[in-house]
Formats: structure tokens, sequence, C-alpha cells
């Protein structure tokens, strides 16, 4: 073999295992979040996302719209080294995980009161299966889990081998682009990638918005939310029973039926 062809084959494997070498991505999804009882809710969001760490920013207040602001951007488009990931706007809720710690950190509320927890990131039991669908052009395959009192399927492509998804999930041999809960009958929840795109970022860290917040741990939460439940229950009771109550379920179970 001569040695102009020996640098062909070696162009030719370069290019066609690129495509599959994607290690740092932003993808867009559609939030879906539908209660029995409430009218339905439907926002942007978006997933910046490596090996290392991640954020998921839920856009509340409609500012996400294309593109996601990036420091330190050069004029070809191109992103230079050491570059930090700032998130637009404090307003918006976020899931930041970072893989490296091991810790997750994001919001929720009790009584319009907004708490932020920080806790090491969920372990998922996840069951793979052979039912796959196309999402963008991946090839996705369906895998299903028990989390915090609710049933999610998962779409997962491993075409992008980041084990990483929207919200909390994770933990699936590929990136996640659909989400949705199901055997409840009181809920309609769905995240579904509409955009995806490999960041051209040599070294790149993503900040935690929620860094300098006050934090409290999970069981925490559950334990101030099981309290003001209990007082809301007697502050409301009537000769009939109690008059009004907390929402018991929402994505999560807060408290066990």
């Amino acid at each position: 073999m001569n040695k102009a062809n020996f640098f062909t084959i070696l162009l030719f494997l370069y290019f066609s295992s690129y495509g599959q070498n994607i290690n740092k991505v932003e993808v867009y999804y559609s939030y879906l979040l539908d209660f029995s009882n409430a009218p339905e809710y439907k926002i942007n969001s978006r997933l910046i996302a490596d090996a290392q760490s991640s954020i998921f920013e839920m856009d509340h207040i409609g500012k996400l719209e294309t593109e996601f602001t990036i420091t330190n951007e050069t004029e070809n488009n191109e992103f230079s080294n050491n570059t930090n990931i700032v998130v637009p706007s404090e307003e918006n809720e976020y899931v930041y995980k970072n893989f490296i710690e091991n810790v997750v950190n994001y919001s929720d509320v009790i009584s319009f009161k907004e708490f932020f927890i920080l806790e090491q990131i969920p372990k998922l039991n996840w069951s793979l299966t052979q039912e796959k669908k196309a999402l963008l052009g991946y090839e996705c395959f369906k895998a299903t889990t028990l989390f915090r009192g609710r049933k999610y399927e998962a779409f997962y492509t491993t075409d992008i081998a980041i084990s990483n998804g929207p919200w909390l999930f994770h933990g699936l041999p590929g990136l996640i682009l659909e989400i949705n809960c199901i055997e409840a009958n009181d809920l309609k929840f769905k995240i579904q990638a509409y955009s995806i795109k490999q960041l051209k970022v040599d070294n790149f860290e993503i900040d935690n918005p929620y860094q300098k917040k006050g934090k409290i741990s999970w069981d925490d939460f559950l334990g101030l939310y099981q309290k003001k439940y209990d007082q809301t229950i007697r502050d409301n009771m009537t000769p009939n029973g109690p008059g009004y109550s907390l929402v018991k379920k929402s994505i999560m179970t807060y408290i066990e039926d």
C-alpha cells in the first residue's frame, strides 16, 4: 500500500467516526406538564451537557428562544478554550448535575416558598428494551424506570454517548431525547427534543446558578413538606373531614398514599 492510499484510508476513518464522537451537546426540548385538575402547561427547555456536568433550564419566563449565550465567542462562530457557559437569568428553573462530585442541585416549592435542594445524584434502575423509534434522525431505544412514585419511559440514542438527559434523568447508555410519564391517570408529563447540536468547545465549565443559594437535602425538604401538609389539614378540618389539602403528588411523590 502506497503512502497516498494509506492517508486516504485514515482520513476516511476519521470522518466516518467523527459524527459518533459527540461529547458536548446543546439540546432543546418541549416540556409538557398536564395535571387532570389544572390547565396544560407547555414551555421550552434546554440541556447543556458533557460527561462531567450539565444544566437543564426550564423557561418559565419566555426568554429561551433559539441560541444559548456563551461567553468568549469568536468571530468565526467557533469557541475558544476555557469557556464558561453562563445561564442568562435566575428567574427560570434549573437542574444542575455534577457527575464529578456526584451531586444535583435544583429548586422546589412548598406553599409558594422556594427551596434549593442539594443531594447525591439519584440512582435510576432502568429496564432496557429493544423497542425503538427515530427522533431527530437518531435511532432511539426505549427504557423504563420507577422514580419517586411514578413510572417513566425514556428514548435514548447510543449515537451520542453522553449518559444524561433532561430534568433529573440520566444513567442510560446514551443521551435521552424523550421522557414520558406512564401509568398515571392524573398526569401527562412529556419532554421531547426538537433541536440538537454539538458544541465545538475544547474545554468549558457550566456554572451552577444555585451556587450561592442556601441549600437543604431532599430528606429535609420532604420533612418540611410533610409538616406543612399536616398543618394545612389541621387548619382546614371540618366536621366532615378536611376541607382543603395540598397536592400530594407532582412529578415526584412527596407523600406516600
